[in-house]
């Protein structure tokens, strides 16, 4: 007897055969450096020391010395707090990224009846003795500035 006969036929399915295959990226980690930034301990007690350089105000001849006394009395981070002058006028300033900082005060009501001052102390760097700069603005009548260069 003689095997019997077998044929096969393959019928393709209705319509396009579509396959879709999806690859998802692994996941990737980012690691973001950590920025520590540390500024110098500002607080404690400063006095200015110099000469003037140029005076608007007719108050005194450059050349003339003058010594400024100045405290930080409180530092967040590269901000600063504290008084200027006898008279404690407040103070705000700043540590900048170049080491220098500097303190002033708002506009303040002097002795002189309606007459204002304003100070400014400009430090070259946080590294003690520095060359320093000291801007005084005084309105009364008219707004004039005396300006005075020294060390701290």
């Amino acid at each position: 007897m003689c095997p019997a006969q077998t044929t096969t036929t393959t019928v393709p399915p209705a319509g396009p055969v579509t396959t879709t295959t999806t690859t998802s990226p692994p996941p990737t980690t980012t690691t973001v450096p950590v920025v520590v930034i540390t500024y110098p301990n500002m607080l404690g007690s400063y006095e200015f020391a110099g000469t003037v350089t140029s005076d608007s105000c007719g108050f005194d001849v450059p050349g003339t010395f003058y010594t400024l006394h100045f405290q930080v009395t409180g530092q967040i981070g590269s901000g600063l707090t504290g008084t200027i002058g006898l008279a404690y006028d407040s103070a705000a300033g700043l540590l900048f990224s170049d080491d220098s900082w500097g303190l002033s005060t708002p506009v303040v009501y002097g002795p002189n009846p309606g007459c204002t001052h304003q100070y400014t102390v400009l430090v070259d760097s946080v590294y003690l003795p520095s060359s320093s700069h000291v801007e005084v603005i005084n309105t009364c009548i008219s707004t004039c500035t005396t300006e005075l260069d020294g060390t701290v």
